[in-house]
């Protein structure tokens, strides 16, 4: 997450809330280790489009630019890239948990900050989904993805294996 620092600090600094999604938050707290969980990129959930759009301020002057859209599976998301010692970082802004008509509403935003855990990244502490939240994001995410015609990755079957074994029973309840 070389690079990333900047960007947290800095959203704070603006007021914005925000959740960090799947992989990169997953490996912070669910894997033995960061390191055994591979992210390609960094998932943020904002509140909505008109938060995406104040991120996108803050993101530019630190070298990020807005990245081509990347069709169906990107309609409540914008993503934005920056090189950095020749290697690509890729930060996606979702106003919506799921990039889907159909599930979109399933989980309000404040909803999920209200229920969210604490998670230490870059030196920071930051708002991650709970463990409930992170089980239905990896399962609806990886519904979308077989839907569009996407094979399964290791990674995908691996974080809800980890999530099923790491609820108790109360969590399940909830």
């Amino acid at each position: 997450y070389a690079g990333q620092r900047g960007i947290f600090h800095a959203l704070d600094a603006a007021g914005i809330p925000f959740l960090v999604l799947k992989g990169a938050a997953l490996g912070q707290w669910l894997y033995a280790s960061p390191t055994h969980r591979p992210v390609t990129d960094i998932d943020l959930w904002f509140a909505d489009r008109d938060a995406v759009c104040a991120a996108a301020e803050v993101l530019h002057p630190l070298g990020y630019v807005p990245a081509p859209s990347g069709g169906e599976l990107t309609t409540w998301q914008k993503a934005f890239d920056k090189s950095s010692n020749g290697h690509k970082i890729r930060i996606d802004a979702h106003w919506a948990l799921f990039n889907s008509a159909l599930l979109n509403n399933v989980m309000p935003f404040d909803a999920a900050v209200a229920r969210s855990q604490p998670v230490g990244m870059q030196g920071q502490m930051l708002k991650a989904l709970s463990p409930e939240d992170a089980l239905i994001n990896a399962i609806g995410h990886r519904a979308l993805k077989q839907l569009s015609g996407q094979a399964d990755t290791l990674k995908w079957l691996v974080d809800q294996q980890l999530l099923f074994k790491s609820l108790d029973s109360g969590q399940w309840q909830a």
